[in-house]
């Protein structure tokens, strides 16, 4: 029995879940979620391999508090606890700790579950050429059918359904179910909130440090958008490629398919050597070290902050041929220079990522209470278990 406690920016402190055995007894879930995941087979996005690199950076500073000094000594067996709050036949077995729950979220969009698919990126607009653009017909996407899909603008990113403002949601819905005064009613939600929550923070993290998944550009190629370059065909060593894809594979650091969970010892220490060498360049003791939130500003507003360097680096780079001279077009090759700018961007992003997640889970708590007890009674809720 225990209770977890988080405290992020602008937020109270503490959220508490209850031991686990009434949301095994949700056969009904049980039900949903096991034929959900074994039915189809699963994709990725970053990809895979980019989110369990930064999930990765994460654990290595929370195992670092001369890096995080005020972190809770206990932070990793608390994460580890919420995360088993979803036990492995519920999700699967290659998802049960940090590392390997973090493309989680992707799983979920790859059975057709894409009611959440906003939540991975924001449409901040970059317009270079300032073409004119309809606001009445913004396009950030098409459907497998080529329909397009409004979308909106995502400036105001605290009202609109987007990474930032998900990523808040998320954070105060684990604050939400607070039990930590023996006097506080018993949220039954608890533990569902913990292991939904937790997994898919540390995933919209990830995808908000990467690039394009923060802009969206319109030029007379797209004049409805590019949908953070996924209507942008490219050359990569003769390779042709969407540029999306490009980046989500961290510039061809870690293609797709590179780490297959359940990781082998041999995928694990690919990992390593890649985390080793973001935290090298820009890592605590880099040139380049991740800064520090400023713990004046609200949570929207600390994780704008985080989206809003992508987007900085996505319009000055990401968007540029590898001399800087003009934007990059479909159908172009992406040369050397481009290649060796965007790697050693990638590089940065993941290592700054992982520190910003360890940032946000760095006061994961517990404290001793029983779970399944109504605190404003006597009465013992009676569980089973599945």
């Amino acid at each position: 029995p225990c209770t977890l406690e988080l405290t992020l920016p602008g937020m109270s402190d503490a959220f508490s879940p209850r031991k686990s055995s009434l949301f095994f007894s949700c056969s009904w879930v049980y039900v949903l979620f096991c034929v959900l995941f074994f039915s189809f087979p699963l994709v990725s996005a970053w990809w895979d391999a980019g989110h369990m690199a930064t999930a990765l950076v994460a654990i290595k500073y929370l195992k670092s508090p001369q890096y995080l000094s005020d972190i809770n000594p206990d932070v990793l067996a608390n994460v580890n606890f919420a995360l088993a709050l979803f036990p492995p036949a519920l999700v699967g077995p290659r998802v049960s700790d940090l590392v390997q729950t973090a493309p989680w979220p992707d799983d979920l969009k790859s059975v057709r579950l894409g009611g959440l698919d906003d939540w991975h990126f924001v449409n901040w607009i970059y317009n270079p050429t300032n073409i004119s653009i309809d606001s009445s017909c913004l396009i950030a996407k098409h459907d497998k059918h080529g329909v397009e899909i409004p979308a909106i603008n995502g400036y105001n990113t605290g009202n609109s359904n987007n990474v930032v403002w998900a990523s808040a949601q998320l954070a105060q819905a684990l604050d939400f179910c607070d039990n930590k005064d023996d006097n506080a009613p018993t949220c039954h939600g608890a533990p569902f909130a913990a292991g939904f929550a937790l997994r898919y923070l540390s995933h919209l993290i990830g995808d908000m440090h990467q690039p394009l998944h923060c802009i969206v550009r319109y030029d007379k190629q797209t004049p409805h958008g590019d949908a953070g370059g996924n209507f942008i065909d490219v050359y990569v060593n003769g390779t042709k490629m969407k540029l999306h894809a490009y980046w989500d594979s961290c510039a061809q650091l870690l293609p797709d398919g590179t780490l297959t969970r359940p990781l082998s010892d041999e995928s694990w220490a690919i990992l390593e050597q890649f985390v080793e060498e973001a935290m090298r360049r820009a890592g605590p003791d880099s040139e380049n070290p991740p800064k520090r939130p400023d713990e004046t500003m609200s949570l929207v507003e600390v994780l704008q902050s985080f989206a809003l360097e992508s987007y900085q680096t996505a319009s000055t780079m990401a968007y540029w041929n590898g001399e800087k001279t003009r934007q990059l077009a479909d159908g172009d090759e992406l040369d050397e220079a481009y290649q060796k700018a965007a790697k050693d961007a990638v590089y940065e992003r993941i290592a700054h990522g992982g520190y910003r997640l360890a940032y946000l889970l760095r006061h994961f708590k517990t404290l001793p209470r029983p779970w399944g007890m109504d605190t404003t009674t006597t009465t013992t809720t009676t569980t089973t278990t599945a």
